[in-house]
């Protein structure tokens, strides 16, 4: 069975209660904790990794050693959660997972325009 205390420890980490999770994927209250016992499926198994940005490898294993270091897997899990808790990222995503090169410089270069149009800067 499932180690819940430390699914329960990642979640979090995310920065969520078991609570708030539940509420989210709209699953009853407490069923993460009854993982202990019964097994979930594997689409509660997906959603709760998708929402809290870990991968299932790590919800099923059974040490607590994953620690990022590198910054490229720190970006690449701030990107998760932007996708998770942000639907319009995921939207977003999803459109340029299937867009050509050109399509994505294009659209770059227009969010860019559009930044600078109104003032926004990265730093």
């Amino acid at each position: 069975m499932l180690n819940t205390e430390r699914i329960l420890r990642l979640i979090k980490n995310a920065g969520y209660t078991e609570y708030a999770v539940c509420k989210a994927l709209k699953w009853g209250n407490g069923v993460i904790s009854k993982w202990e016992n019964h097994s979930p499926s594997i689409d509660k198994l997906t959603a709760l990794s998708n929402f809290i940005s870990v991968p299932i490898s790590t919800l099923l294993e059974y040490t607590d050693d994953h620690t990022y270091t590198n910054e490229q897997d720190d970006e690449v899990w701030e990107l998760r959660r932007e996708m998770a808790e942000r639907p319009e990222m995921k939207t977003l995503f999803s459109l340029a997972k299937t867009a050509d090169k050109d399509t994505i410089n294009f659209a770059n270069e227009m969010i860019m325009r559009m930044r600078k149009d109104s003032g926004y800067s990265d730093e």
